[in-house]
Protein backbone atom coordinates (compact mmCIF):
# COMPACT_ATOMS: atom_id res chain seq x y z
CA UNK A 1 0.00 0.00 0.00
CA UNK A 2 1.35 3.37 -0.97
CA UNK A 3 1.48 6.19 1.63
CA UNK A 4 -0.17 9.39 0.42
CA UNK A 5 1.14 12.93 0.87
CA UNK A 6 -1.69 13.81 3.28
CA UNK A 7 -0.80 10.92 5.59
CA UNK A 8 2.82 12.09 5.80
CA UNK A 9 1.83 15.70 6.54
CA UNK A 10 -0.30 14.84 9.57
CA UNK A 11 2.52 14.11 12.03
CA UNK A 12 4.24 17.35 11.06
CA UNK A 13 1.01 19.32 11.58
CA UNK A 14 0.53 17.77 15.00
CA UNK A 15 4.12 18.63 15.94
CA UNK A 16 3.68 22.19 14.70
CA UNK A 17 0.43 22.57 16.66
CA UNK A 18 2.12 21.19 19.77
CA UNK A 19 5.05 23.60 19.30
CA UNK A 20 2.69 26.60 18.89
CA UNK A 21 0.84 25.62 22.05
CA UNK A 22 4.10 25.18 23.91
CA UNK A 23 5.33 28.61 22.78
CA UNK A 24 2.16 30.20 24.15
CA UNK A 25 2.43 28.73 27.66
CA UNK A 26 3.89 31.99 29.09
CA UNK A 27 0.88 33.86 27.73
CA UNK A 28 -1.48 31.44 29.46
CA UNK A 29 0.51 31.81 32.68
CA UNK A 30 0.12 35.60 32.42
CA UNK A 31 -3.66 35.10 32.23
CA UNK A 32 -3.75 33.37 35.62
CA UNK A 33 -3.65 36.52 37.85
CA UNK A 34 -6.35 38.20 35.76
CA UNK A 35 -8.52 35.09 35.92
CA UNK A 36 -8.08 34.90 39.70
CA UNK A 37 -9.01 38.58 40.10
CA UNK A 38 -12.01 38.13 37.81
CA UNK A 39 -13.23 35.13 39.76
CA UNK A 40 -12.57 36.70 43.16
CA UNK A 41 -14.07 40.13 42.58
CA UNK A 42 -16.71 39.48 39.91
CA UNK A 43 -17.98 35.91 40.14
CA UNK A 44 -17.65 35.16 43.86
CA UNK A 45 -19.75 38.20 44.93
CA UNK A 46 -22.52 36.96 42.65
CA UNK A 47 -23.04 34.22 45.22
CA UNK A 48 -24.52 36.91 47.48
CA UNK A 49 -27.46 37.26 45.10
CA UNK A 50 -28.86 34.09 46.67
CA UNK A 51 -29.85 36.26 49.64
CA UNK A 52 -32.70 37.65 47.51
CA UNK A 53 -34.18 34.15 47.26
CA UNK A 54 -33.78 33.23 50.94
CA UNK A 55 -35.24 34.27 54.25
CA UNK A 56 -31.68 35.23 55.14
CA UNK A 57 -30.44 35.64 58.68
CA UNK A 58 -26.72 36.36 59.23
CA UNK A 59 -26.52 33.91 62.12
CA UNK A 60 -27.59 31.00 59.92
CA UNK A 61 -25.57 32.12 56.90
CA UNK A 62 -26.11 31.22 53.24
CA UNK A 63 -26.53 27.50 53.76
CA UNK A 64 -28.68 27.60 56.91
CA UNK A 65 -31.24 30.18 55.79
CA UNK A 66 -34.44 28.74 54.30
CA UNK A 67 -35.07 29.08 50.57
CA UNK A 68 -38.22 31.11 49.82
CA UNK A 69 -37.98 31.57 46.05
CA UNK A 70 -39.60 34.73 44.69
CA UNK A 71 -41.37 35.64 47.96
CA UNK A 72 -39.15 38.71 48.52
CA UNK A 73 -39.87 40.01 45.01
CA UNK A 74 -43.60 39.46 45.46
CA UNK A 75 -43.44 41.42 48.72
CA UNK A 76 -41.62 44.32 47.06
CA UNK A 77 -43.90 44.41 44.02
CA UNK A 78 -47.01 44.22 46.23
CA UNK A 79 -45.98 47.46 47.94
CA UNK A 80 -48.41 50.22 46.82
CA UNK A 81 -45.56 52.74 46.70
CA UNK A 82 -43.39 50.73 44.28
CA UNK A 83 -43.92 53.18 41.38
CA UNK A 84 -42.87 56.09 43.60
CA UNK A 85 -39.86 54.14 44.90
CA UNK A 86 -38.68 53.24 41.39
CA UNK A 87 -39.24 56.79 40.12
CA UNK A 88 -37.33 58.31 43.04
CA UNK A 89 -34.48 55.83 42.67
CA UNK A 90 -34.15 56.47 38.94
CA UNK A 91 -34.40 60.24 39.29
CA UNK A 92 -31.76 60.26 42.03
CA UNK A 93 -29.42 58.04 40.02
CA UNK A 94 -29.82 60.05 36.81
CA UNK A 95 -29.56 63.34 38.72
CA UNK A 96 -26.39 62.16 40.40
CA UNK A 97 -24.83 61.24 37.05
CA UNK A 98 -25.80 64.56 35.45
CA UNK A 99 -24.65 66.68 38.39
CA UNK A 100 -21.39 64.73 38.69
CA UNK A 101 -20.66 65.29 34.99
CA UNK A 102 -21.48 68.99 35.17
CA UNK A 103 -19.33 69.55 38.24
CA UNK A 104 -16.44 67.55 36.74
CA UNK A 105 -16.49 69.43 33.43
CA UNK A 106 -16.85 72.80 35.19
CA UNK A 107 -13.94 72.00 37.49
CA UNK A 108 -11.80 70.91 34.54
CA UNK A 109 -12.60 74.11 32.62
CA UNK A 110 -11.87 76.30 35.63
CA UNK A 111 -8.64 74.41 36.29
CA UNK A 112 -7.63 74.92 32.68
CA UNK A 113 -7.86 78.70 33.15
CA UNK A 114 -5.27 78.77 35.93
CA UNK A 115 -2.05 80.25 34.58
CA UNK A 116 0.26 79.72 37.58
CA UNK A 117 1.79 76.32 36.85
CA UNK A 118 2.73 75.25 40.39
CA UNK A 119 -0.69 76.24 41.74
CA UNK A 120 -2.45 74.39 38.92
CA UNK A 121 -0.40 71.22 39.55
CA UNK A 122 -1.03 71.46 43.30
CA UNK A 123 -4.79 71.78 42.85
CA UNK A 124 -4.81 68.88 40.35
CA UNK A 125 -2.83 66.69 42.74
CA UNK A 126 -5.03 67.50 45.72
CA UNK A 127 -8.21 66.88 43.74
CA UNK A 128 -6.93 63.50 42.50
CA UNK A 129 -5.80 62.40 45.96
CA UNK A 130 -9.44 62.10 46.95
CA UNK A 131 -10.02 59.55 44.20
CA UNK A 132 -7.15 57.32 45.28
CA UNK A 133 -7.42 57.44 49.05
CA UNK A 134 -10.52 56.40 50.86
CA UNK A 135 -12.38 58.85 53.02
CA UNK A 136 -11.62 56.70 56.03
CA UNK A 137 -7.89 57.09 55.49
CA UNK A 138 -8.25 60.86 55.06
CA UNK A 139 -10.41 61.00 58.19
CA UNK A 140 -7.77 59.07 60.15
CA UNK A 141 -5.04 61.38 58.89
CA UNK A 142 -7.08 64.44 59.90
CA UNK A 143 -7.73 62.98 63.35
CA UNK A 144 -4.02 62.33 63.80
CA UNK A 145 -3.07 65.80 62.60
CA UNK A 146 -5.69 67.65 64.66
CA UNK A 147 -5.64 65.54 67.84
CA UNK A 148 -4.28 66.88 71.13
CA UNK A 149 -0.78 65.53 70.50
CA UNK A 150 -1.00 65.90 66.72
CA UNK A 151 1.20 67.85 64.34
CA UNK A 152 -1.00 70.96 64.12
CA UNK A 153 -1.29 71.39 67.89
CA UNK A 154 2.42 70.67 68.34
CA UNK A 155 3.30 73.36 65.79
CA UNK A 156 0.88 75.81 67.41
CA UNK A 157 2.31 75.08 70.86
CA UNK A 158 5.85 75.59 69.55
CA UNK A 159 4.90 78.87 67.85
CA UNK A 160 3.13 80.28 70.92
CA UNK A 161 4.79 78.70 73.98
CA UNK A 162 2.73 80.44 76.70
CA UNK A 163 -0.69 79.07 75.71
CA UNK A 164 -2.37 77.28 78.60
Amino acid sequence: MRVGATQLARPNEAAAKHWRLRRQIPLYVMLIPGAIILALFHYYPMYGITIAFQDYTPVKGFFGSPWVGLKQFERILANPDIALIVRNTLSMAIGKIVIHQLVSVTFALLLNEIRIAWYKRTVQTLSYVLHFLSWMILGGILLDLLSLGGLVNSLLAAAVPNIT
